[in-house]
């Protein structure tokens, strides 16, 4: 009976180790992407057209997004300045 408790315990203490040594491997093994997977990539986005139309909504609520920052960090300058002044 000890001997099994020994024996899960240490399992119990080795599963940590085990599943942190393979998430460091799997990392270091991931290949980059090629050309050749960004061009299928694209074919497949320029295949669907209900895909290519939720891309290009993306990227403009990206360019949105991007302005609006821009304009709080204005605002947010122009309300220092006018603190310190």
């Amino acid at each position: 009976m000890r001997l099994k408790l020994c024996i899960a315990a240490t399992i119990f203490a080795a599963a940590p180790i085990v599943a942190f040594a393979q998430d460091d491997n799997s990392n270091a093994e991931a290949s980059k992407p090629t050309i050749e997977n960004a061009q299928k990539l694209v074919e497949s986005i320029r295949s669907d057209k209900d895909e290519l139309k939720a891309y290009r909504e993306l990227g403009r609520l990206q360019q949105q997004m991007e302005k609006a920052d821009k304009r709080r960090t204005i605002r947010r300058d122009l309300m220092i300045l006018a603190r310190e002044a």
